[in-house]
């Protein structure tokens, strides 16, 4: 846990240090990076089995969830005053 965190306290303080000089083409690496990583999760979460097995189950709380969410937007945006 401490050498996470130490690794993002010394990327930030090199991200920090190098703010006014712009590496070319690290965006695109970042980008390449974070499909790699949801690539690599996908492959651990497709190689569980329980995880694999709950599918549906979590699919279902995944929806009840977000239904919920949208009814709770929808009726603060409804009953909130509007400063016009």
């Amino acid at each position: 846990m401490f050498t996470v965190i130490f690794i993002l306290w010394g990327s930030a303080t090199v991200g920090y240090l190098l703010r006014r000089h712009p590496i070319p083409g690290l965006e695109r690496l970042m980008t390449y990076t974070v499909w790699g990583l949801l690539f690599l999760m996908g492959v651990e979460v497709g190689g569980n089995p329980t995880l694999m097995q709950a599918l549906d189950r979590l699919g279902w709380e995944a929806l009840i969830l977000t239904l919920c969410t949208a009814l709770a937007v929808s009726y603060t945006h409804l009953t909130l005053p509007t400063n016009r």
